[in-house]
């Protein structure tokens, strides 16, 4: 959790570094036509230049905006709701309560973060999608993490066969990572503030699993009901 906690630390001190932008602005260039070297000059440009044209089919720009929803406040609301649903049910309140934490408290974070961070977005001229905030961390890749990882982790709980549970944490992952490159992609992060988002996701998803092993009680049915002195957050 250090490390990854040091290299958040450190993505949010060089994010305005003229080493971090070019390397930025390449990213972003490689996702568009014809896009010009500097940030300004495309900053510049007139709208019948057509830079927020994306390379690929034209389907691939729906594909984007469908997988980037999924990252938005509303749909992991709704995600951390259903979770938090299904869990208290099945019996495990402890677990129930951690998703809930993590994905409120998630939020909170990622907003102070771009408040005291304020990175401007890239140019306007690029988005495909409207956006509101600040750029770094890139609120969708972080709770992104938060949600789905640590709803996988808990579910996995349930699961005997650790095939199962690898598929879990690995779809989670996948997901994190597609909505991320989503972001770029549509030009409404740069490629550090995604960078940015995951490393503070993880960091809150290992910090509140650290919380949840010391606090909360270990107890609680197996995945089959019987008693297995499996923890109530596993």
């Amino acid at each position: 959790m250090l490390i990854v906690g040091a290299g958040f630390v450190w993505l949010a001190a060089a994010v305005q570094t003229p080493a971090v932008r070019e390397f930025d602005w390449r990213v972003i260039r490689s996702f568009r036509r014809d896009l010009p070297a500097a940030a300004a000059e495309a900053a510049a440009l007139a709208e019948e230049a057509d830079p927020a044209s994306p390379v690929g089919p034209d389907w691939l720009a729906a594909v984007a905006r469908g997988v980037t929803h999924l990252g938005n406040l509303v749909t992991l609301s709704l995600v951390v709701l259903a979770g938090f649903a299904w869990l208290f049910a099945a019996g495990r309140r402890g677990a129930a309560w951690l998703l809930l934490a993590a994905g409120v408290g998630g939020w909170g974070l990622e907003r102070l973060l771009k408040i005291l961070i304020a990175r401007p977005r890239p140019p306007e001229v690029l988005h495909l999608v409207a956006v509101g905030t600040h750029s770094f961390p890139s609120g969708h890749a972080m709770l992104s993490v938060v949600v789905y990882l640590t709803l996988a982790v808990l579910l996995a709980g349930f699961v005997r066969r650790r095939t199962a549970r690898a598929c879990l944490l690995t779809a989670a992952a996948l997901m994190a990572i597609l909505i991320g490159l989503s972001r770029v992609y549509l030009g409404v992060h740069y490629p550090t503030d995604v960078l940015g988002g995951w490393t503070a996701g993880l960091v809150w998803v290992l910090l509140c699993w650290l919380v949840a092993r010391c606090f909360v009680p270990r107890t609680g049915s197996g995945p089959s009901g019987d008693e297995t002195g499996q923890g109530d957050v596993s």
